[in-house]
């Protein structure tokens, strides 16, 4: 939540027409729908709000805006209420104002919990290890693998020569690889890596899926990632890797430091040096592209947010697929609706899908494991 200065900057933002794509759909979004009873809210559970309720706090906690236009002044006053009421779940859709918020009635009859910590560790010589779903993480040593906590799970370096971290849909987990750096693997992925990087040249690891990267430097022994055609190059910095198998593209977007992008096709290799905030994109029809991203968003997974920026629907649904481990099912064409919105990613599947719902775009509905989608 922002404190009382950072959303004073914000409202100084937008009332100079300074503010950035996301930071406007917040105070817009917010303003176009006042008034309504039924807004989600970033907590473990939906919150009814009245407007008489919104109302009363906007007076208690609103800054003054400078302007004297009552448009303005309501937005401003009802951004700096967004943060001090804690709200996080909102979307519109695109190339269109802020949906005005119909009262969102739908129940579902069952609902779906998110994913959760959970993940198997695969050695060399074929066993596997169920990792404990209330740890946080796995460190990986030479000759030890303990939780993140301290406590063992081998002693022995038996098998350890090479792992493999699998993820299932619904599941997510931290690894500490041997040299520290730490990696973040997402829903249905999984990273190949050594139990020690000691004597090799370089510290190679290979990603199936999406993982986020905080590389320990060492200049002398550079970083590398493979994946599905393929290399990022770093000596140590932040970074996102999103390369699923059942998705045209791979993505590399940077947040801190540099890296090299390589693309390798049939013995030739188009290379590429990212700066943060960029976005190295690598399609199956062996084309390499940069483009700027907000990196922050891109890797708001990790951080247990949703943060869509003008988003295909049918992508926001494969990470929904992904993460909640459901069926989606498109019942009309509606895969290519863009929508910008953020919300937590530990809400249950309904709230993700009300809020989806309160667009006017699109109805959904939960049969078993599965997600019906239908155009409204």
């Amino acid at each position: 939540m922002m404190n009382k200065e950072e959303t004073e900057a914000l409202l100084k933002r937008y009332l100079e027409d300074d503010c950035g794509t996301t930071e406007k759909a917040i105070v817009e979004s917010w303003y176009n729908s006042r008034g309504e009873r039924n807004i989600v809210l970033d907590s473990t559970a939906d919150l009814a709000i009245t407007e008489e309720l919104i109302w009363n706090d906007i007076l208690i906690h609103a800054p003054r805006p400078i302007r004297k236009n009552s448009a303005f002044i309501y937005i401003a006053t009802a951004a700096a209420v967004i943060f001090v009421l804690g709200i996080g779940a909102w979307f519109y859709k695109d190339q269109s104002r802020p949906h005005s918020g119909m009262m969102v009635q739908h129940q579902f009859n069952h609902d779906i919990a998110p994913g959760h910590n959970r993940a198997t560790l695969t050695l060399a010589n074929g066993k596997i290890i169920n990792l404990n779903d209330a740890k946080v993480g796995v460190t990986i040593e030479a000759d030890k693998l303990m939780y993140n906590d301290g406590t063992d799970i081998l002693k022995s370096a038996e098998g350890m020569k090479w792992l493999t971290a699998n993820t299932p849909r619904g599941g997510q987990y931290q690894i500490v690889l041997p040299d520290g750096s730490k990696v973040w693997l997402n829903a249905a992925s999984n990273l190949k890596f050594p139990s020690t990087f000691s004597g090799l040249a370089h510290r190679k690891v290979e990603l199936n899926g999406e993982a986020y990267f905080e590389i320990s430097k060492d200049k002398k022994h550079p970083f590398i990632v493979a994946s599905k055609g393929q290399e990022v190059e770093v000596l140590g910095t932040h970074f996102n890797i999103n390369s699923y198998t059942d998705q045209r593209e791979i993505r590399t977007t940077l947040l801190e430091g540099s890296v090299k992008v390589t693309m390798l096709s049939q013995g030739q290799q188009s290379k590429v040096t990212l700066k943060p905030d960029q976005q190295a994109v690598v399609t199956d029809n062996l084309h390499l592209a940069v483009k700027d991203v907000d990196a922050a968003e891109v890797a708001s997974w990790k951080n247990g947010k949703f943060i869509f920026n003008s988003e295909p629907l049918g992508s926001i649904m494969k990470q929904a697929e992904r993460w909640y481990n459901v069926g989606i099912i498109f019942q009309d064409d509606v895969k290519d609706l863009k929508l910008t919105g953020t919300i937590s990613r530990y809400e249950n599947i309904s709230s993700l899908l009300k809020i989806l719902e309160s667009t006017g775009e699109v109805s959904f509905k939960i049969e078993g494991n599965q997600i019906l989608i239908k155009k409204r």
